[in-house]
């Protein structure tokens, strides 16, 4: 595989592993393999492969397992806040629809009304309330 790759670089993002999480042992197990997989696959292939896996600290947290050490100096803890998750998701609306000239506030404004939504969220947390569903 490394002489077929040449000179290219693969990089295999791996996402939404919570999607079907239900806590089993076998979700677990299956994670598990999915993580040691991709450690094996990174420490191989010079390089060329590169997988990373985005796993919900909640779920990582019930996931025990022979040489898990191995695995700690490649995690990378990922914190999220308000304005973060804002300017994702005004960033993900401009890609969609194509908008180049507008500020990420902008598109806050022109979307997004200031009155509470039914769940009682505010329109900055109102989105990701319903993203985290």
């Amino acid at each position: 595989l490394v002489e077929e790759l040449g000179n290219t670089k693969v990089r295999i993002l791996i996402d939404r592993l919570d999607d079907s999480w239900d806590g089993s042992e076998e979700a677990k197990n299956i994670i598990i393999g999915l993580l040691k997989a991709s450690f094996d696959l990174n420490s191989s292939l010079n390089r060329k492969v590169i997988t990373t896996v985005f796993i919900r600290s909640d779920i990582y947290d019930v996931l025990f397992f022979h040489d898990q050490d191995k695995l700690r100096q490649y995690e990378e803890i990922l914190f999220w806040n308000t304005d973060d998750l804002k300017n994702v998701i005004s960033e993900r609306i401009k890609s969609s629809l194509k908008i180049t000239d507008k500020t990420n506030e902008k598109i806050w404004e022109e979307l997004f009304s200031e009155k509470k939504y039914r769940s009682k969220a505010s329109p900055v947390l109102y989105p990701m309330v319903m993203i985290a569903i």
